[in-house]
């Protein structure tokens, strides 16, 4: 943005122990004119809600256009602070942004695409606002030059303690937070007690109702804009959205194997209809029907989506590794004795191409229903 508008003056604000010094240098290297580092022992401890407050007694002190947030630090995810943040300092603001329209951003009224699960929406924004952007996987910071990275930036870089705030010591830290941690505890690994069913009407209603009760199919286009604050915040129109370009990004994935090698085209139709991507496994691109770019397993990708739908994959040992992470597995395959079944939540013993062709119907009848008149 700064090679476009030369004149945009960019400050990086960081909550945190001195030790992110070193990152927030590089982001001086890389072009941002200030960085403040927000860091006192005093802070350690602070929930979500005590950091943005925080956050906020520093901002009210300076001059600013927009607010660009994100949803996770470096330690974990805390998507509820910039809502919260927007609140105390009484902005409006916009999350789940997958783009912003820069030229309009310099001009003082942004439009922002939000991701609103199947559908995605346009908003304009006025300023000043907090922009909360959606993390993608293709938007990384490019490496510090070696010529930069010896630049010396101190000049550039501040350190603000609790000195300089002034909050009272008894609304920061734990003394001042509402939520502590009392214990970090690993994950319980997930037992999954797979339900057979056949792909017939039955079958297919049993996997409609599973995907309803998970959120993960929706019969509306109306959408309670929950993600948006101020009443001046314009919604400028909603169309399907794009595909995530990064298959790790896409909370949907039907994902196809050597058992759909001869129609593998078909998952598309299925992707389409539940906003999803297409992904394969080893096999299916060995056979050369699909690209290694969209290849899951520990050879591929390790992917995390809300679901994953594998048709026609036995699932090898390095596959299954690369699906630990994910919600809601449902299988389609012809045997129900494949290691993929195992670790499923739904096995649906049949065809691929059936399965697609009811399911597709299904999801659409549901829709139809939902837009008519009542």
């Amino acid at each position: 943005m700064k090679a476009r508008w030369p004149d945009t003056y960019v400050e990086v604000v960081a909550l945190g122990p001195l030790v992110a010094i070193p990152a927030l240098e590089d982001l001086l290297r890389l072009g941002a004119d200030k960085a403040t580092l927000l860091s006192d022992p005093a802070f350690a401890g602070s929930d979500s809600l005590v950091r943005t407050r925080i956050l906020a007694e520093y901002l009210r002190g300076v001059s600013f256009d927009c607010i660009l947030a994100g949803a996770q630090t470096a330690d974990g995810a805390d998507a509820e602070v910039p809502p919260h943040l927007a609140d105390l300092l009484a902005l409006p603001q916009v999350s789940n942004i997958i783009r912003v329209d820069e030229a309009s951003l310099v001009e003082g009224w942004p439009l922002v695409d939000v991701d609103e699960g199947r559908l995605q929406a346009t908003y304009r924004i006025p300023l000043p606002a907090v922009l909360s952007l959606k993390h993608h996987h293709a938007q990384v910071l490019p490496h510090v030059s070696l010529r930069d990275s010896r630049a010396d930036v101190g000049d550039r870089l501040h350190v603000i303690d609790n000195d300089q705030l002034g909050l009272p010591a008894h609304e920061v830290g734990t003394q001042g937070s509402l939520t502590q941690v009392v214990e970090v505890l690993d994950p319980p690994v997930r037992q999954r007690e797979p339900r057979f069913v056949r792909c017939n009407a039955e079958g297919i209603e049993q996997v409609h109702a599973f995907l309803q009760s998970r959120g993960l199919i929706t019969h509306t286009t109306a959408f309670s804009p929950s993600h948006v604050q101020g009443e001046q915040v314009v919604l400028v129109g909603r169309r399907p959205k794009d595909p995530p370009g990064d298959i790790r990004d896409a909370e949907i994935l039907i994902s196809g194997g050597g058992g759909v090698a001869g129609s593998f085209d078909e998952l598309q139709k299925l992707a389409a209809v539940m906003g999803g991507r297409v992904t394969a496994s080893r096999r299916a691109v060995d056979l050369g029907v699909a690209a290694r770019a969209i290849q899951v397993g520990q050879s591929g990708r390790t992917v995390s989506p809300r679901l994953y739908i594998a048709l026609g994959i036995d699932g090898a040992g390095q596959h299954i590794e690369g699906l630990r992470n994910i919600e809601s597995i449902i299988s389609v395959n012809t045997n129900r004795h494949a290691p993929i079944c195992s670790i499923s939540d739904i096995v649906v013993e049949g065809h691929a191409r059936e399965f697609i062709e009811r399911l597709c119907r299904r999801i659409n009848e549901g829709t139809t229903a939902a837009l008519e008149p009542h």
